[in-house]
């Protein structure tokens, strides 16, 4: 039996994953993200509280131009919050902070993946079936004020 598939060439989801990786694997390679997210956390990243701060607007940032979760929390944020880690382990051994650290990572990707409708992959295929099914159309705006 033969099953027809439905993704096709012309489809935009199977290409914006496919930009997904290679945008999240060049930001990498370049260490652009590292840059922006250090730069940010130069700036804001005095005490505890305003570490996480940082850590949110560097996931924010960069959620504007990764299209993927999982590239930008595992692939850019996650080194950088280990880093930050390692750094307090050595000064504070403090593992408390360092949980915070990390749940604040882990908030700010789930956050900025449903803050810009290319935050991941699933939000381009909300808003497909939101215009197909009730005629509701969702751009890139509209996601964003709503």
């Amino acid at each position: 039996m033969h099953v027809k598939s439905k993704v096709r060439f012309s489809d935009e989801l199977p290409w914006l994953v496919l930009m997904s990786f290679h945008i999240g694997h060049a930001i990498q390679v370049s260490k652009l993200g590292e840059r922006i997210s250090l730069t940010i956390l130069r700036l804001v990243g005095s005490n505890a509280l305003t570490l996480g701060y940082g850590i949110f607007i560097s996931e924010l940032v960069l959620g504007a131009f990764v299209p993927s979760n999982t590239a930008r929390g595992g692939g850019l944020i996650l080194p950088l919050v280990q880093q930050i880690i390692q750094e307090f382990d050595e000064e504070l051994k403090d593992d408390s902070l360092n949980g915070f650290i990390v749940m604040c990572a882990s908030v700010s990707n789930l956050v900025s993946s449903s803050f810009f409708m290319t935050g991941t992959v699933g939000n381009p295929l909300i808003s497909a079936i939101a215009k197909e099914s009730f005629g509701i159309d969702f751009g890139f705006f509209p996601w964003l004020f709503g």
